[in-house]
């Protein structure tokens, strides 16, 4: 047996200890939120640097056990566009997301050292890393229009309802710019006012409920667009501050349903909200996932979050209802799936 063979035997006879031992079992630590990915790195074989080789072959294992992860939160055209900042920011510091992993196989193949594991993926971690950095946006409207908003609320609301509209906007991925000269306008008014009298139950609190109304208006043209009306309530221990939570509250449902309604208005394409409950695991998301991915008329969907037992997944559709959606999952063989409810732009599923 030569020296060079010798050498990759003897790393081969490391990565089954490896896998033998501590990283077996793959448990989360206490208030963690994780899953197990399995995936296969590959590097180059290097006779003369074996340890280097299988180095760069368990890193690379790593690194494509968080990209699968990215890949369920972020869609695939943002994942291009931002490839740098996710190349950055989150696949060069993977050693902050896997939390422990262990090595299934390791094995020479056509000049390439292969290494096959399965990883502990801190999954949330990655979600609230993406989120920050603004890469879970939905995508822009079409042709990206720039946004100004003129809302006339009460004095007292001190501005609450026009910044939770502003907020709102921007975390739906629009351009929202400071006074006039948008592509779109979205005026409207907000009005908020005491709920009762007297302190709200033995507590002192003060109650209060406001209504936001919404249009968006081309201004080159005066075409309404489209325009959306919430109400919401809120409890403070000052009847000024309750009003002013239960405007940017309201202002904030309104703009929500607001730019779902543009975005089907402006280009035919849509965002679904869909809830699913009863997928065991998150390899059973990523599956559920990538299944939707492959409908026609889909362009894309990802996580936005989790809550008591379900998940919540953005879909994108190209003129489809979401009634017609809620149609061709139920029809999904791979994923038993049965319609809980429908609504204009949301539905409700369970996974069986």
């Amino acid at each position: 047996m030569t020296r060079a063979a010798r050498l990759g035997a003897a790393v081969l006879l490391a990565a089954a200890a490896l896998a033998a031992c501590a990283h077996d079992p793959l448990r989360l630590a206490p208030g963690e939120q994780g899953e197990v990915v399995e995936s296969e790195g590959w590097a180059p074989w290097n006779a003369a640097d074996p340890q280097g080789s299988r180095r760069r072959s368990l890193a690379d294992a790593q690194r494509k056990a968080v990209e699968a992860v990215v890949g369920v939160y972020v869609s695939a055209k943002t994942r291009v566009d931002a490839d740098a900042t996710v190349e950055q920011r989150i696949l060069s510091e993977v050693s902050g997301y896997v939390r422990r992993y262990q090595v299934l196989n390791v094995r020479q193949d056509g000049g390439f050292l292969k290494t096959k594991l399965r990883a502990l993926v801190l999954y949330k971690k990655v979600g609230d890393d993406l989120k920050r950095l603004g890469l879970t946006r939905p995508p822009a409207l079409p042709g990206d229009p720039r946004v100004s908003v003129s809302l006339r609320a009460t004095p007292d609301d001190a501005g609450a309802a026009e910044r939770g509209l502003r907020a709102a906007l921007l975390d739906a991925g629009l351009r929202v710019i400071d006074g006039a000269g948008g592509d779109i306008l979205v005026r409207g008014a907000s009005t908020a006012a005491p709920l009762g009298e007297g302190p709200y139950g033995g507590f002192g609190l003060r109650s209060a409920r406001a209504s936001v109304s919404l249009e968006a208006v081309k201004p080159a043209t005066g075409e309404v667009i489209a325009g959306e009306s919430r109400q919401a309530s809120a409890i403070d221990a000052t009847p000024e501050v309750a009003r002013a939570r239960a405007a940017a509250a309201a202002a904030k449902l309104a703009a929500d349903a607001l730019v779902r309604d543009l975005s089907s208005r402006l280009g035919g394409r849509s965002e679904i909200a869909v809830n699913v409950s009863g997928l065991k695991g998150f390899a059973a998301v990523r599956g559920l996932i990538d299944d939707i991915r492959l409908n026609p008329g889909v362009p894309d969907a990802t996580l936005v979050g989790e809550n008591a037992g379900s998940v919540d997944l953005r879909v994108t559709v190209d003129s489809m209802s979401a009634s017609d959606l809620a149609a061709l999952l139920a029809r999904s063989r791979k994923f038993p799936l049965s319609v809980v409810s429908v609504g204009a732009y949301d539905l409700r599923l369970a996974a069986h």
